[in-house]
């Protein structure tokens, strides 16, 4: 009977354009890759997430919900949350880029609510 392997650790992954993304786990203190290529970090994100390749680096996801919470870091912004079924992905912001993304918003859909943020 062979030696029985113990656990896979995930200790990182690579990135490359020759080499895809890969896997690097630890067995026992060996090192394994496993090599998912040639595939971008983006198309794997998109297969990972159940989401459309939009561009070579953008991919979009479809939310069930997102939010802003208050930060749980040193910073003085928040947190944005945002629920697409197989993960929450969390974004710390800070006061200013919050700011900036109000500003994006209304100019995306239209200032609703500006005039009431104003007074």
């Amino acid at each position: 009977m062979g030696k029985a392997a113990g656990p896979l650790v995930l200790k990182g992954i690579r990135t490359g354009a020759e080499s895809g993304v890969v896997f690097v786990f630890d067995e026992a203190g060996e090192e394994k890759v496993w090599q998912f290529a040639p595939a971008s970090v983006a198309e794997f994100v998109a297969l990972l997430m159940a989401g459309q390749l939009r561009s070579s680096s953008a991919v979009l996801l479809q939310t069930r919900s997102i939010d802003v919470r208050p930060s749980l870091g040193t910073g003085d912004g928040a947190e944005i949350h945002a629920g697409f079924g197989a993960a929450d992905l969390c974004f710390e912001v800070s006061r200013a880029d919050l700011e900036s993304l109000r500003d994006d918003i209304d100019a995306c859909v239209g200032p609703r609510g500006a005039a009431a943020r104003k007074n």
